[in-house]
């Protein structure tokens, strides 16, 4: 494929037209790596490693890379225009967002059905039943 084939008429490249499916593995870990990604593109060709980090900016995804014995680091894979590279960025750290925030609702409502459980098996405090009244030698 040539350069004018991944351009439009304007001359600004184009985001290719393709399926992107992405999946999130959250990591629970206190450094700046929050999740790392899967990204299939048209169910044909799977990237994995990619890493959702937060930096002095903001959100932002680390493509997969090796270390190279001088110490550098190597991308393994990596988009090859801007405006991909912002668009893949973009779908990667909105499914993050979507898959934390399904975490917290899922997170809140375990805790109150797990502090309802707890709270229904406790005895009755509030109200509790009073003791018959016996007379003496009954």
């Amino acid at each position: 494929m040539n350069n004018q084939e991944n351009t439009n008429q304007s001359g600004t490249a184009k985001i290719p037209d393709m399926k992107i499916d992405v999946t999130i593995g959250l990591l629970e870990s206190k450094n700046n790596v929050l999740a790392l990604a899967t990204v299939r593109f048209n169910d044909s060709f799977a990237v994995n490693g990619l890493k959702v980090m937060t930096g002095k900016n903001g959100l932002f995804v680390s493509m997969p890379s090796v270390k190279r014995k001088d110490g550098e680091y190597m991308s393994i894979a990596n988009p090859l225009t801007p405006e991909f590279n912002e668009h893949l960025q973009k779908i990667i750290i909105d499914k993050y967002k979507a898959v934390e925030k399904n975490k917290e609702k899922t997170s809140v409502v375990g805790a109150v059905k797990t502090n309802a459980a707890e709270i229904k098996n406790q005895p009755n405090t509030a109200n509790p039943t009073k003791p018959k009244d016996t007379a003496i030698g009954e």
